[in-house]
């Protein structure tokens, strides 16, 4: 068995995508950083997201029934560490609007406005899987987290993400390996 440091250790050096993952309890916006953001299918449009089991926004999550993901651009690791904090309004120092009734963060490199399809416990949190009615994506390289520190691909930065797209478009994806 694997102890936690060590575990701690790998996933620490996992490249993750930094999204803020919000909603709306009583009109007043909600939101916490998450970097356990995937793609799950295509038909249909699932993503998934991962919440400490407990937390306040999981609660609001389940009671809405709807959610909203904001993939950070490279640019927006401010707005990831206050949205990590646990202070009461999380919203006071960003601009953000609403979007299909969810608060959209402003700026972002994608956005996506998801309903909730079904929430799996897995260990001591919660996968809420989100059917996707919604994206929309700007060509602002993303926000990553790796090594404990915020970055972006820089192969991203240099080309720009429609130039990268290209050349990954020769790769088949097949039963879960890139061919």
């Amino acid at each position: 068995m694997i102890s936690s440091v060590r575990f701690r250790e790998v996933m620490a050096a996992t490249p993750a995508p930094v999204t803020v993952v919000t909603t709306t309890a009583d009109s007043k916006p909600a939101g916490a950083t998450v970097s356990a953001f995937m793609s799950l299918s295509l038909e249909p449009t699932l993503v998934g997201v991962c919440l400490r089991r407990g937390s306040r926004l999981l609660d609001l999550i389940q009671a809405r029934g709807v959610y909203g993901v904001n993939l950070l651009a490279e640019y927006q690791s401010e707005i990831a560490v206050n949205f990590a904090a646990q202070h009461l309004d999380r919203f006071a120092s960003v601009r953000w609007t609403e979007d299909h009734g969810l608060p959209r963060l402003d700026d972002c490199a994608a956005w996506l406005a998801c309903d909730v399809a079904t929430v799996m416990g897995a260990g001591d949190h919660d996968i809420v899987i989100g059917r996707v009615t919604d994206a929309q994506c700007s060509t602002t390289p993303p926000l990553i987290y790796s090594h404990h520190q915020f970055g972006t691909n820089s192969s991203i930065r240099s080309n720009g993400p429609r130039r990268q797209a290209a050349g990954l478009a020769r790769f088949a994806y097949f039963d879960g390996a890139f061919y």
